[in-house]
């Protein structure tokens, strides 16, 4: 599945809904499963699942990390699209 398939169009903007974010989140863990495991750290106060998606390889003694997070403030369309492309 492509990104673009599942960018929502309202009111003229392209930008990924939540509905479209938590797909593309289902759809890596399903194309990765070796790498790619999706969960939820809780519910919001609408009732949502808050999803995160980690990747991982190959266990190390020491390896690097990064930790990416989107969607702090609810208004910022572009901190959740920044964090899945």
């Amino acid at each position: 599945m492509m990104v673009d398939e599942l960018i929502s169009r309202k009111d003229g903007l392209k930008h990924l809904l939540l509905s479209d974010v938590n797909k593309l989140l289902a759809q890596v863990a399903t194309d990765f499963p070796n790498i790619a495991t999706m969960g939820s750290i809780g519910k919001s106060f609408e009732g949502r699942d808050i999803n995160y998606l980690t990747l991982d390889m190959q266990p190390t003694d020491s390896k690097p990390a990064i930790l990416i997070t989107g969607a702090t403030h609810a208004r910022e369309l572009i901190s959740t699209s920044f964090g899945i492309f």
